[in-house]
């Protein structure tokens, strides 16, 4: 991949959406990608409960009325704040496709949550979206777990409010499985943009040491110059190890993979581990 051109920023939560999109600028204006802030309205029928018995369809009617004049409400508002937030930012926005190839498209379709975000992330580069501190909403954990899990492209995520900013560092984190390498394709125009690349992997009783040069070797045929560090984990989680030392290096992203389905919820709480949901400092772009 030699630059991301379509950034998928994931909407149902107006309060987040002039971050989220800023943090999605932050990496699409070095690739003049265009970023799409999609938001899925669910049929009233799907969020009604049906609970009604059989006689009393003018009830369930006007519930599943009301239901769709709130779905209908939300979609103004987020269009209203991603529209605020493109005008803030003296950024292009438009509905059109045809009528824009980088800046703001604001997309709004009828479907079905999560289905319709994973399938909208298939068809992009990159999905972008911010962890909220505190409790994150339900829908969000839905969102993004099911885009991770589900979609093949990788996720970036932001702590709320954060940017990646104009020089960065990045840190592999490398234990050679699978979500691994499929984060460090995802991640390649970001690599090849970065001012430095530590690979590191994590050495312990428990955890068998990754071999890192042979994606050293990878890396550097794409003109990437990465160094690579064993860090001792000791009785240390290797996750918090790695967070530490992304720390001391002045990290301003990690890249690794994802776990098992069974931990995804933590993935989005706050990075890839428990440490990491208590500690989390930078953006951390996930792939399973």
């Amino acid at each position: 991949m030699s630059g991301y051109k379509s950034i998928m920023v994931p909407c149902y939560d107006e309060t987040m959406v002039e971050n989220a999109l800023a943090a999605a600028r932050s990496v699409g204006a070095r690739f003049d990608a265009l970023t799409v802030a999609y938001h899925v309205t669910p049929p009233p029928t799907v969020a009604a409960p049906a609970i009604y018995p059989p006689d009393s369809g003018a009830y369930a009617q006007n519930v599943i009325d009301a239901v769709k004049s709130a779905n209908d409400a939300k979609c103004v508002a987020l269009e209203s704040a991603v529209v605020g937030a493109c005008q803030k930012a003296g950024v292009p926005c438009e509905s059109d496709a045809s009528a824009i190839s980088s800046g703001v498209m604001w997309k709004t379709v009828a479907g079905l949550v999560p289905k319709n975000y994973v399938e909208e992330a298939r068809v992009s580069d990159l999905v972008v979206g911010v962890r909220r501190s505190g409790e994150p909403s339900q829908e969000g954990l839905d969102i993004f777990s099911e885009v991770i899990t589900g979609s093949g492209q990788p996720v970036l995520i932001f702590p709320d409010g954060e940017s990646l900013p104009d020089e960065f560092q990045i840190v592999v984190a490398w234990d050679g499985g699978q979500g691994a390498a499929r984060a460090v394709n995802g991640a390649l125009p970001l690599l090849k943009s970065a001012k430095s690349v530590h690979i590191a992997t994590v050495s312990n009783d428990t955890v068998r040491q990754p071999d890192a040069e042979r994606l050293a070797e990878r890396l550097k045929r794409h003109g990437i110059a990465a160094t690579k560090n064993v860090l001792e984990g000791g009785t240390k989680a290797p996750e918090d190890v790695l967070q530490e030392f992304a720390t001391r290096q002045g990290a301003s992203l990690m890249v690794m993979g994802a776990y098992s389905h069974s931990r995804l919820r933590d993935l989005v709480l706050g990075g890839v581990t428990r440490s990491v949901i208590r500690n989390v400092t930078l953006p951390v772009l996930l792939a399973h």
